[in-house]
């Protein structure tokens, strides 16, 4: 499943045109734009609850290393937010794959797999992402080539403790 995670309408846009790959992801879903922070944490920790364990999952928004949602304004998760809903949620097998904009190596989803490790959530979950700056209208790649595709970085919860970083 596709989940957008922003208001900006040419995300939204390009989401539903056949040309970005989106439908590679099965169904398409914007948070509704309406809500406020907490009701949109909510319904995104719904959404993702109510999902199969093994179904891939892509968050689609704005975003840099520490955060995803909106530029300016609006809704932003930053990795402890997003690892919050993760960790309340029915345990997911299916890959997690963050599309927004990175800068590094240490990117998002590398931050939100340590996150998760650190407060023992989601072992063995598989967390995507690029380490670079992204077009809005880069195709989405297919979730079973996510391992395969040289734009992304991947990397696993941990099955075991993380130390703590002091």
């Amino acid at each position: 499943m596709l989940i957008v995670v922003t208001a900006d309408q040419d995300i939204r846009n390009w989401t539903q045109d056949p040309q970005s790959n989106s439908g590679a992801w099965g169904t398409v879903w914007g948070i509704p734009r309406s809500l406020a922070q907490q009701d949109a944490s909510t319904a995104l920790r719904n959404q993702i609850n109510g999902l199969p364990p093994a179904e891939p999952i892509c968050l689609s928004g704005h975003g840099n290393d520490k955060e995803i949602g909106d530029e300016v304004g609006g809704w932003t998760w930053t990795v402890a937010d997003l690892a919050r809903i993760l960790a309340n949620v029915q345990p997911r097998s299916g890959p997690l794959f963050i599309r927004a904009c990175a800068k590094s190596v240490v990117n998002y989803s590398a931050r939100l797999a340590y996150e998760l490790e650190k407060n023992q959530a989601q072992p063995g979950l598989w967390c995507y992402g690029y380490r670079i700056a992204i077009d809005i209208r880069a195709h989405y790649p297919r979730p079973q080539n996510l391992d395969k595709d040289v734009d992304l970085q991947g990397t696993q919860v941990s099955r075991r403790l993380a130390p703590v970083l002091r």
